[in-house]
This record gives C-alpha cells, sequence and structure tokens, in this order.
C-alpha cells in the first residue's frame, strides 16, 4: 500500500494524473479515477480536504504510482503526529497567555522564541524524512 498528500488538488483527475503520471487525455485516468475513489470515499468533497490529507493510493492495473507522490505510510503517521504536536505546543502557550492556564512563567517573546524553535526543528525532520 502507498500513501499520497494532497496539495491543494483541484479535481479527482487532478489527482490521478499527478500520483500515477498520467496525461489528462489518458484513457487511463477514468479507471485510476474509480479506484481511487473507491480506496478514499473522503475524496467525494475534495474542496473541503486540506492539504497534506493523506489519500491511499490503490494498485491499478497497467498503471503504477510515481514514486515521488507516494510515501511511506509509517512516515505520513509520524508526520501526522508532529503537526499534532506543534498544534498542541501552540493552543498550550496560547491558553498561558490568555490566561486559560496558569501564569506564564516566560515571557511573550520567550514563548514565541520556543514555539518557533519547535515548528522550525520540526519542519528540518520533515525536509530529512
Amino acid at each position: 500500500m502507498q500513501i499520497a498528500r494532497l496539495q491543494n488538488e483541484k479535481s479527482i483527475a487532478e489527482v490521478v494524473t499527478k500520483v500515477y503520471n498520467l496525461q489528462p487525455t489518458d484513457p487511463k485516468v477514468a479507471t485510476a479515477s474509480q479506484a481511487l475513489l473507491a480506496a478514499n470515499p473522503q475524496l467525494k468533497n475534495l474542496a473541503q480536504l486540506p492539504a497534506g490529507t493523506p489519500v491511499v493510493i490503490p494498485e491499478v492495473t497497467g498503471v503504477n504510482a510515481t514514486t515521488s507522490s507516494a510515501t511511506n505510510p509509517l512516515l505520513t503517521v509520524w508526520m501526522s503526529v508532529l503537526d499534532k504536536l506543534v498544534d498542541s505546543a501552540t493552543s498550550a502557550a496560547n491558553a498561558q497567555v490568555t490566561g486559560v492556564a496558569a501564569k506564564p512563567t516566560k515571557p511573550d517573546a520567550q514563548r514565541a522564541k520556543a514555539l518557533t524553535a519547535l515548528k522550525d526543528d520540526i519542519a528540518q525532520f520533515k525536509k530529512l524524512h
């Protein structure tokens, strides 16, 4: 099984041409589109899905997924965990600043610097993996 991430594609055909490296006029686009939708029913609402949404790339007879668009499923899970970590850290820091949590122990500049460092480290990790 291969996984790819959406990158603001506007149609199923656009996703198919990207992940299977097909020309838009290739007759295999229709078959690959049906297979992709069967494996990923959430793609029926493609406009509502954010960039980075993982998509299962099914095997289609006579068509191969491009290795540049497919990723390791385990790596996809880790990238999602890291994205959630950044969101959680940001939410926690914002809660302290707004007084929802205990009083912040660090000045706001230090909080911003720490969040930026965390985001930069995670971005660097993603580039390397």
